[in-house]
């Protein structure tokens, strides 16, 4: 698929320095480094990436992931889309709603029924794609805990 110049494809092992360079960018230090996002690329079959790849093919736009879920308690097969970014001088092209449908299409095409997205409560501009895109806001609470 393409939207404004980039390609968005399946992530590659090849892109671990540039998802690294981008992961930093989104979620700051403690993230993964190239070796343990390559890793991850060639091992974990439950989650997708998928990137905006610019003309050229040199540097990376933006990212989108997600993982796909059964459970035992629900018949239908779910996705949690985890990590949307796409770096500031890209934004407002197009490409963070292309990444997003692209996803979309892979997930329903794994079979997943319903998608969950889980963002920032002051992320404004990431709120707005979501419900444009007919994302609507639930009622749950996320809790998190850190175990050591």
């Amino acid at each position: 698929m393409s939207t404004n110049h980039h390609t968005i494809r399946p992530a590659r092992i090849g892109d671990a320095a540039e998802l690294a360079r981008l992961n930093g960018l989104f979620n700051g230090a403690g993230g993964r480094d190239a070796a343990g996002i390559a890793r991850s690329l060639a091992e974990n079959a439950g989650e997708l990436a998928l990137v905006a790849e610019a003309e050229g093919g040199v540097a990376l736009a933006g990212f989108c992931c997600a993982q796909l879920m059964d459970s035992l308690c629900y018949p239908i097969r779910f996705a949690e889309i985890t990590e949307l970014f796409v770096e500031d001088h890209d934004r407002r092209r197009g490409i963070g709603a292309g990444l997003l449908l692209a996803m979309e299409r892979e997930l329903r095409a794994r079979g997943a029924t319903h998608f969950h997205i889980l963002t920032g409560e002051h992320n404004a501009p990431a709120q707005a794609l979501y419900e444009a895109k007919g994302y609507r806001r639930s009622g749950e609470v996320l809790l998190d805990k850190d175990v050591e």
